[in-house]
């Protein structure tokens, strides 16, 4: 059998030969063991005799957002995404990431994940993505997002914000590394895709006081929409004091300023 190495990340280093710790079984179906981890994925082309490994990693991400009248950080639930896999050639960077078709419109640059296990395909319609009570993204069934590719960069697609939050046009993209052996976001280079209004998305945090705690995490930051109080509200009835109180001071200094003019212009008692 030949077997040719076209891509490798955990397994680099190996020599693939029949009694390593990977086995081939059949050149059209590859079957392989490993007892490192993250798990290994097998991208093969039948009768190529060529098979791709690469390593798999798993991303926890969180809703939150700031509450229009405290400015308090809450996680939020009620916001979907889809997620796209990257198909395309050259190398996605934040020169040119804006240069690239948006998620969604050309799946000869971006795939949509179909499957919770993550399989992609050029038709089908995206797994929803939506973030619950605790704010952490999953799909209908309860899981998280699947696992990646280490290095491939995915398009994160918000599709319907939580009522009262602004839903971005523009998209992330998103990639795992490996560092030091240790699968993570990568989230000092996470790229923003302008929308289609030449609007950019809020920036990624990975460190928000939630609820009065300091809480470490991958969080997409949503925007709240400004709305004006509802008449009868609290917050209504208080702009109401304060701009009757303004009026009433500005009505008692003009009284005022009144007052001494009509002074200063007083005749003077003769001698």
């Amino acid at each position: 059998i030949g077997i040719r190495v076209v891509s490798a990340d955990h397994v680099q280093g190996h020599e693939f030969a029949l009694g390593d710790s990977y086995t081939v079984t059949d050149t059209d179906a590859a079957v392989f063991s490993d007892d490192n981890t993250p798990a290994l994925t097998i991208d093969k082309t039948p009768g190529s005799n060529t098979i791709r490994f690469s390593s798999l990693g798993d991303a926890t991400l969180t809703k939150a957002g700031a509450d229009q009248t405290s400015g308090e950080y809450h996680v939020l639930s009620g916001s979907t995404f889809n997620l796209y896999r990257y198909v395309g050639t050259t190398e996605l960077t934040s020169a040119n990431i804006d240069t690239v078709p948006l998620a969604g419109t050309d799946t000869t640059v971006w795939q949509p994940i179909t499957q919770t296990d993550g399989t992609t395909a050029a038709t089908g319609t995206p797994v929803a993505y939506t973030s619950g009570s605790d704010g952490v993204l999953k799909s209908a069934t309860g899981s998280v997002l699947p696992k990646m590719e280490v290095g491939t960069c995915y398009a994160l697609v918000e599709t319907a914000s939580t009522v009262g939050y602004t839903t971005p046009t523009g998209q992330w993209a998103i990639k795992l590394v490996r560092n030091n052996g240790v699968v993570s976001l990568d989230t000092t280079n996470i790229l923003a895709h302008k929308g289609t209004d030449g609007t950019l998305p809020p920036a990624f945090a990975t460190s928000l006081d939630i609820g009065g705690t300091a809480t470490s995490g991958a969080f997409v930051v949503n925007t709240p929409i400004f709305v004006l109080p509802k008449a009868g509200s609290v917050p209504f009835n208080a702009m109401l004091l304060v701009g009757f109180g303004c009026v009433a001071l500005a009505i008692a200094m003009e009284s005022r300023r009144i007052h001494r003019t009509k002074l200063s212009f007083a005749p003077q008692h003769m001698k």
